[in-house]
Order: structure tokens, then C-alpha cells, then sequence
């Protein structure tokens, strides 16, 4: 399933907004997994 979204000769495969936004959403998940390390309680 995933060679099927990433190859492009394949039909179905991601368009050029599908990988703008996935990029997006690992970029938000990043950003917030790297916030939320950092407001643990007991870090000094």
C-alpha cells in the first residue's frame, strides 16, 4: 500500500497537495512532540 501511494507510475499515487500537506503534519508533529519533551515536570 505505501509503494503503491510513493511510486508515481502507479495509479493512485500521492499528488503534488498530498505531499505538501503530509509534510506539514509530520513538520506540526515534530514541532509539538519537541514542545511537549520540554514542559515535562521534574526537568531541570
Amino acid at each position: 500500500m505505501i509503494l503503491m501511494k510513493v511510486i508515481r507510475m502507479v495509479p493512485g499515487h500521492f499528488s503534488v497537495y498530498e505531499w505538501l500537506t503530509l509534510a506539514i503534519w509530520i513538520a506540526l508533529g515534530v514541532m509539538l512532540s519537541s514542545r511537549a519533551k520540554g514542559l515535562q515536570p521534574g526537568k531541570a
